[in-house]
């Protein structure tokens, strides 16, 4: 199936760029703004402590504010909420139903979605005196890692894994041969640099350019035809530690060329069967 890429653009065309993109594949999704009543807004503020100070990292009193791209999504998401369950595992709950904050108003962040079931919770990060709190996988205890700079980014990333990857007639994954060891002498974040780097340099020199959507657990690089998509691996222990690579596209051609450069340095592809 051929489709057209996610369109970057302002806050006024958020919705409608997702709509554009999303309803390629799903025809349920919405087609108008479906926002929650204020009532609802108003609990999750009081549940959250939205507007009040609390007690964050190494004692700082800090404010928890209401993030301006939220209310976006309670304007226009927030009775519906969003949910990628066709190839991942992804939700961000409509407002109504979300009791993630009740009974942890005190805690630094304000959770709005899950990664599967017990799992890692998206949630704005308080710990840090920031103008727009950082957008975070945590659990109840704790912040992990950054999700993506924006939500916006997060949701057409989270589309774009969710459906239309898996349109593309040829889909490869890579992977190269050695594998992070157990060992404590392994240094992870430098072993996920190195594969890093080695992506970027191979990827570079194709020319392809990084999607404006990327978050930072899966970065999209565009050229012609062909997607590739660099994610971060999550194992059976809810921990990411290594680096996947997959790439699609509808022209054999140009797959299989970039498939020969990516084994001519040492990197094994192989098909995704459908």
């Amino acid at each position: 199936m051929t489709f057209q890429m996610p369109q970057a653009g302002g806050k006024k065309t958020r919705f409608q760029r997702l709509k554009l993109f999303i309803s390629q594949f799903d025809e349920n999704w919405p087609k108008q703004p479906c926002a929650v009543a204020s009532e609802e807004i108003e609990r999750i503020k009081r549940e959250a402590h939205i507007g009040r100070e609390i007690c964050a990292f190494a004692g700082k009193q800090l404010l928890k504010g209401w993030p301006e791209e939220f209310q976006w999504y309670a304007e226009n998401l927030g009775e519906c909420g969003c949910q990628f369950n066709f190839q991942i595992d992804f939700t961000v709950y409509p407002i109504s139903k979300n009791t993630l904050n009740k009974n942890r108003g005190h805690l630094p962040h304000l959770f709005i979605g899950q990664l599967g079931i017990d799992s890692y919770y998206l949630a704005y990060d308080y710990s840090e005196n920031l103008p727009t709190p950082h957008l975070v996988w945590a659990s109840y205890s704790e912040t992990l890692f950054r999700a993506a700079d924006t939500l916006e980014k997060l949701l057409f990333a989270s589309a774009f894994l969710n459906y239309a990857f898996y349109e593309y007639e040829w889909q490869y994954k890579c992977i190269f041969p050695a594998s992070i060891s157990n060992s404590s002498s392994i240094d992870e974040n430098a072993y996920l640099e190195r594969l890093s780097q080695k992506y970027y340099s191979i990827l570079t020199e194709c020319q392809f350019q990084q999607a404006w959507f990327s978050t930072n657990t899966d970065q999209f690089f565009l050229k012609d035809d062909i997607c590739f998509i660099l994610s971060r691996d999550f194992d059976t222990d809810d921990t990411y530690h290594t680096l996947l690579g997959r790439m699609g596209s509808n022209n054999e051609r140009q797959i299989k060329h970039l498939i020969q450069i990516m084994q001519s340095n040492g990197i094994i592809c192989e098909k995704i069967w459908r």
